[in-house]
């Protein structure tokens, strides 16, 4: 509807986030692959140049977001060369994102100066919420 291709999962049946991410993994050309949900609509503008940077910085293979009090674990820059390592992870029955991401070379990029920047919004209320509390 809005011009862009929509990629379905490879494997069938629902087998979380981590079945997207694969199948984006295997789509892509570029040299990282940017993943968020979309559930967080006050995603920071540099999010993307901050990750990699981080990425950069440590030689990493890839970086995923905190708030400052927790890693947000679908929030993940990662190489494409990854998609391997996280097909078995999957494959083999995992489905905790953190516990694979932790098998690898990861930096977490602190967005604490950001606090709102991961806020979920999932229902017509917390729409409302968010839509006032940026009002004022």
């Amino acid at each position: 509807e809005f011009g862009y291709p929509v990629l379905s999962d490879e494997d069938s049946g629902y087998l979380g986030p981590l079945a997207g991410m694969i199948t984006a993994l295997g789509q892509t050309q570029a040299d990282y692959l940017m993943v968020v949900p979309c559930d967080c609509p006050l995603l920071p503008t540099d999010l993307v140049q901050r990750m990699l940077s981080a990425i950069q910085a440590e030689g990493a293979e890839m970086a995923v977001a905190s708030d400052g009090k927790r890693e947000q674990p679908v929030v993940l820059l990662m190489k494409p060369a990854l998609r391997e390592s996280m097909k078995a992870f999957l494959d083999a029955g995992e489905r905790k994102i953190d516990f694979w991401y932790a098998k690898h070379h990861c930096v977490v990029c602190d967005f604490s100066d950001q606090p709102n920047a991961f806020v979920n919004v999932n229902t017509p209320e917390q729409k409302q919420q968010l839509s006032e509390a940026i009002a004022h």
